[in-house]
């Protein structure tokens, strides 16, 4: 049990379970004798029983050598009841002994909407948890091979870490996000290759094609052609070799290939509301000697071993996490694996290699951000020369963002930097599973499905652009928008507007929603359905808020004016006795509360926000903040459509459910915000 003792700024739920947690800490002490006792306080199964429940009476048998109701029962009588009667500003209504032995417990819902109020009405912004202590956190995602269009695929590992960053942005954290640019590898090669020897033309015949689709299609072509003609894989070792030495024409050309293609890549992710603060350039990788500086370290440390005999001879190698094999990291010509390159990276992101780099400022972002890349300016004279550095502090933590068929290789990374640090636990692994098309997707999207799911794969050319799975939507969206709104007076440009935000937010939500171990089939008809789990469904539960407030014709001034005076004047919502409330064996009954249970299931939930934004940090999955706004949509839904707002004539009702309404609207909003949603006002 987490005890929070810090209620300056207190976590609406989280004071109700830690004053429950200083109780029962306190009823430990007295009866234990200083055994410690490790109990739970949950959501109780069941409405009826009321709102919590605590295992205790159950870990007090052996210590009071009683049963688990009588134990509940004493507990409740001469512990609980005395301590809820003292303590007039309990958050806590009414405590029972069930006969099970547990011990139930209801809350003061009037105490904790006042809570949820000042957390959100009171402010100009609601603030989230201050908990990051402004902690240096590096997360790199993306890392697409700089020679073809963003795919579907991709766009999972781009809004997982663009998730994160938001996430960790807005709970206090320096937060640095790394694109890792492998310019330097075979499928750049094959692009150098078809330009400069299989007679492909450098330009799109179409003008209007954007340049990394037509070098997408360019390279699943010259790959084909590369299985039947020897003398093109010659060539594509010789580019290779060019582009490693850095200095070479085929180098320039292959670098200046690479920025063209690049840029196109990045207004894919701009669209998709992702931002970056650095490109970290492989080639520079390999100019800034690190690879030499971590292989010496490698060897120092005895971590990896020159292969004297067996399938690896001559070879410098590893043992694999497990022991039971080997991974090759210099291969017996001098030439470095592909896997053997992520090992210096991460030294570098962790510090235990000296930055080596320079950075120029790359391009101005959507968000009015700077991008900047690495660079190896050996007389400082590049024009946007900077000579500050990224890593003013150490890393806290250190995500890295790859898809789970890298599962083995990052593990065996950990164990490297484990073995040259011992220390060292500020590396963190996020895989996931792939992205696949369900075969109506497909259809829609221009090719016939083999299977039931289709894998991409780009060397293979099934793949889906992101830019065109966008502006599919987007054609479904404006279609559809158009045919809920004939007979009113929405423009285009509106429309088009609406039909971008509902798209991004489609594709993000989709993404993002799914537990990480599991391969998501992306449906178009499934990601747009109104009465899904969709951003759709949430869209539409924040406009429809937003409707009630506009109808309601209480400006924000006013509704805050009038939460003040509720705050400082507020009259008692329940109308029995306490007295009354402590002998009832059921608890205190719902249908004596002014607050119908739809509206209680509302506020219980608003009230755990902040407890999902720990949650979310601690497993760092996004998936967690997808599933609480879908859980207080549906909430706020179930609301409308059983509570009366605008047409409750008692006036203090209307104005507490308006003021509910209100903090549902900043709180989604809030969640919107963390996870890239757009919030839409009308739809």
């Amino acid at each position: 049990m987490v005890i929070d003792d810090n209620l300056e700024n207190p976590n609406p739920y989280r004071i109700v379970l830690d004053e429950l947690g200083h109780l029962f800490k306190n009823i430990i002490k007295s009866l234990c004798r200083g055994n410690e006792i490790i109990f739970k306080i949950d959501e109780t199964s069941n409405e009826r029983y009321g709102d919590l429940t605590c295992n205790i009476a159950f870990l007090l048998t052996k210590i009071l050598k009683k049963s688990p109701p009588q134990i509940a029962t004493k507990l409740v009588n001469d512990h609980i009841i005395p301590y809820m009667k003292s303590k007039k500003d309990s958050f806590i209504i009414s405590a029972e002994a069930h006969q099970s032995g547990y011990i139930n417990f209801r809350i003061d819902y009037n105490k904790l909407f006042g809570l949820i109020i000042n957390k959100t009405l009171f402010s100009e912004e609601y603030k989230y948890q201050d908990i990051g202590n402004n902690e240096f956190i590096i997360i790199e995602h993306t890392s697409v091979n700089p020679n073809k269009a963003i795919h579907i695929g991709h766009l999972r590992n781009i809004i997982l870490g663009d998730s994160l960053y938001r996430i960790f942005k807005n709970t206090n954290h320096d937060v640095k996000v790394l694109n890792y640019i492998d310019d330097s590898g075979v499928q750049v090669a094959d692009i150098v290759v078809a330009f400069l020897y299989a007679g492909f033309p450098e330009t799109p015949s179409d003008p209007e094609t954007k340049y990394d689709h037509y070098c997408g299609d360019v390279y699943v072509k010259v790959t084909n052609m590369m299985e039947q003609d020897k003398l093109l894989l010659e060539k594509r070792k010789i580019v290779i070799r060019e582009i490693e030495n850095g200095d070479s024409k085929i180098a320039v050309y292959s670098s200046d290939l690479v920025k063209k293609i690049l840029k196109e890549q990045l207004k894919t992710c701009a669209e998709m509301r992702s931002r970056y603060d650095l490109l970290n350039i492989e080639s520079d990788m390999i100019k800034s000697k690190l690879w030499e500086k971590s292989f010496q370290i490698l060897k120092d440390k005895n971590i990896i071993y020159f292969a004297k005999e067996g399938k690896n001879v001559n070879c410098w190698v590893i043992k694999t996490a497990d022991e039971e094999d080997e991974k090759v990291i210099v291969r017996s010509d001098g030439t470095v694996t592909y896997f053997a390159k992520d090992i210096p990276y991460a030294l570098w992101k962790l510090q235990i290699i000296d930055d080596p780099f320079d950075y120029e400022e790359y391009e101005k972002q959507w968000d009015g951000s700077k991008i900047w890349m690495t660079t190896i300016d050996k007389n400082k004279q590049l024009k946007n020369h900077n000579e500050k550095k990224f890593f003013e502090k150490k890393p806290a933590k250190v995500i890295t963002i790859i898809d789970s068929r890298q599962a083995r290789l990052q593990n065996l990374i950990i164990s490297i930097i484990k073995k040259i640090k011992p220390d060292e636990n500020n590396y963190y692994y996020l895989g996931y599973e792939a992205v696949t098309l369900s075969p109506l997707t497909s259809k829609i999207l221009g090719f016939e499905p083999e299977k039931n799911i289709v894998h991409m794969s780009g060397r293979k050319g099934l793949f889906v652009n992101a830019d065109i799975l966008i502006d599919q939507l987007k054609t479904k969206l404006v279609q559809e928008i158009e045919k809920r709104n004939q007979n009113q007076t929405m423009q285009l440009d509106e429309i088009n507007k609406i039909a971008q935000g509902i798209a991004i937010s489609t594709i993000r939500y989709s993404l993002i929603k799914q537990d990480l171990d599991k391969i998501i089939v992306f449906d178009i008809n499934e990601a747009t359905n109104l009465d899904g789990d969709t951003s759709l469904y949430l869209q539409y539960a924040y406009a429809r808020a937003h409707r009630i407030l506009e109808k309601s014709d209480v400006i924000d001034d006013e509704l805050i004016r009038l939460a003040k005076l509720y705050s400082e004047k507020r009259i008692p919502i329940y109308s029995s006795d306490i007295e009354v409330i402590f002998q009832n064996d059921r608890g205190f009954p719902l249908d004596t509360l002014n607050f119908r249970i739809e509206e209680i299931n509302l506020i219980k939930d608003l009230a755990k926000f902040d407890q999902i934004i720990e949650q979310t940090l601690e497993t760092l999955n996004p998936k967690v903040l997808a599933r609480y706004a879908n859980t207080i949509a549906t909430k706020f839904n179930l609301f409308y459509e059983n509570v009366p707002v605008l047409k409750e004539t008692d006036q203090n009702l209307r104005n507490e459910r308006l003021f509910l309404v209100k903090s549902f609207i900043i709180i989604l909003n809030n969640v919107f915000d963390l996870i890239g949603i757009v919030p839409l006002s009308k739809i």
